[in-house]
């Protein structure tokens, strides 16, 4: 099948088994409608193409559409561009924020989305302004990237603004379920279907557009739409690793193993590696991890078989060779995919020279990143690194059998001019936007003798 179907045999084929009860028209005769969002929202896109969609079917609204699409925006971007938008004179305004607010801040992007969007619809009530809010759209799901947004994080925005539209009473369209539905009913009838640009790319196509406008038109015209698919967050299945119990003192320095592996982190299956074409076998990256704790810090060990290494000593770390770790020390049961504080991420680079290493603090919960200790050694086929992460850092109380949620992941280059790929022990290569994705560290009881 040609990338482009028609627009009539996606109304055959693909959109009628997503109906559902009708509902009021949320349009008037007259409506300037603007079309608020990001890049998706630009150009004549869904919005165009919905508004003439309802002008068509019903020639007596007269609407008019106004483009307020803004490439590469977040929702807080989006509050200094209200007056832009009244400037239009705007009676009905949909607002679809939410894709790069996960994409640029990652979980603390998705946790920060409904207040956002809250000052937005604040700005449009005072005006007048009838709202209406849309949720993020689903994306391409054909690389582990795309998969994995579509798995959680998108469907936690997409609560996210169904709650706003709840507390502020107004209507939401689940885009989201929409163009996922489209997208699963047209694989199933053409294997060729594709609604987005490439693999993994968050922006539709012309006919990923033609779906997204048909269900919101209808929508708007109080006509079937597909029902919401609600979003639970279960905490999966999780690998553990230990960390044993020491009672002596810790020599960051030793080229010997710290810890007993006991229950050791094994990193070397290619369902690890993020971009798996790029990985030639265990020999190019892989990496083996215990860990150690005490009353005062955790220490963590990760040796990496690594037969380029590309060291950097700057930020941002993860442009060179080196690991990010991430800790999650808030209760079990409070942990799910949105950030929040006890949320941590840290880097640390792979170096030129061995000894102590620089570490640098990531984009979730802050902390001050000279209270952690790292040593960095090179080895016959990669490197060894040691960390000793203070608890007070972590603002966690440790005690034996009480356990925190950690994944580490190893960043390698084996060419400066080409970007990237890394392994990770738990998570799909989004721990930074999906903050439910990490194991299990369990902290052992010390040893009787």
């Amino acid at each position: 099948m040609k990338q482009i179907v028609s627009f009539w045999l996606l109304l055959c084929v693909i959109l009628p088994g997503m109906a559902l009860a009708g509902r009021s028209p949320l349009v008037k005769p007259g409506d300037r409608v603007a079309i608020f969002g990001d890049s998706i929202s630009t150009g004549q896109g869904y919005g165009y193409l919905a508004v003439q969609l309802m002008n068509q079917e019903q020639p007596n609204l007269k609407l008019t559409w106004l483009e307020n699409g803004h490439p590469g925006w977040r929702a807080d971007h989006a509050a200094g561009a209200v007056d832009q938008v009244l400037a239009g004179k705007p009676t009905l305004v949909t607002i679809m924020f939410g894709t790069n607010d996960m994409g640029q801040l990652g979980a603390r992007g998705i946790a920060d989305l409904k207040a956002n969007l809250k000052v937005l619809t604040d700005r449009f009530k005072q005006t007048g302004v009838r709202i209406v809010l849309l949720t993020p759209p689903y994306t391409s799901d054909t690389d582990p990237w795309g998969a994995s947004l579509d798995a959680v994080g998108l469907p936690q925005m997409a609560e996210e603004v169904f709650a706003l539209g709840k507390a502020e009473h107004l209507p939401v369209f689940d885009m989201f379920t929409v163009t996922r539905q489209a997208n699963r009913d047209g694989r199933k009838s053409y294997p060729a279907f594709q609604m987005y640009n490439a693999p993994g790319d968050v922006h539709p196509n012309r006919l990923g557009h033609e779906i997204m406008a048909r269900a919101l038109a209808d929508y708007l015209l109080g006509k079937s739409v597909p029902p919401r698919t609600r979003f639970v967050w279960r905490h999966p299945s999780l690998p553990t690793a230990v960390a044993v119990a020491t009672t002596g003192t810790v020599d960051l320095l030793s080229d010997s193993p710290l810890f007993p592996a006991a229950a050791p982190m094994q990193l070397r299956d290619r369902a690890q590696i993020l971009y798996p074409a790029r990985w030639t076998g265990p020999q190019d990256l892989s990496a083996i991890g215990t860990a150690g704790w005490d009353i005062d810090n955790l220490y963590v060990e990760i040796r990496v078989t690594d037969n380029v290494v590309i060291p950097g000593d700057q930020q941002p770390a993860w442009g060179y060779d080196g690991i990010e770790f991430f800790f999650d020390t808030r209760p079990t049961k409070a942990r799910n995919v949105a950030w929040a504080p006890g949320y941590y991420q840290l880097f640390v680079p792979a170096m030129p020279t061995n000894g102590p290493v620089p570490v640098f603090c990531g984009n979730m919960d802050k902390f001050d990143p000279t209270t952690v200790r790292a040593t960095y050694r090179r080895t016959v086929d990669g490197y060894l690194l040691h960390l000793a992460i203070p608890w007070t850092t972590l603002r966690f109380t440790p005690k034996a059998k009480r356990n925190i949620g950690f994944d580490f992941a190893i960043n390698d280059r084996d060419d400066a001019k080409i970007d990237r790929y890394k392994a990770l022990w738990r998570g799909a290569g989004d721990d930074y936007t999906n903050a439910g994705a990490l194991g299990t560290l369990l902290l052992a009881a010390p040893a009787t003798h």
